[in-house]
């Protein structure tokens, strides 16, 4: 039971590391993205 609740607990501040970084940069994870989509996103910039 306390197993579960770790996982959980990392999961949880691991999503919110990703979704608070990519809300304060947007382009901070443009790299993990194919080039073509990079591309695209630096062109409608």
């Amino acid at each position: 039971m306390i197993l579960a609740a770790e996982c959980v607990i990392g999961c949880v501040l691991f999503g919110a590391f990703i979704v608070l970084s990519v809300l304060k940069n947007q382009a901070a994870w443009i790299n993990e993205y194919p080039e073509s989509v990079q591309k695209r996103y630096i062109e409608l910039q």
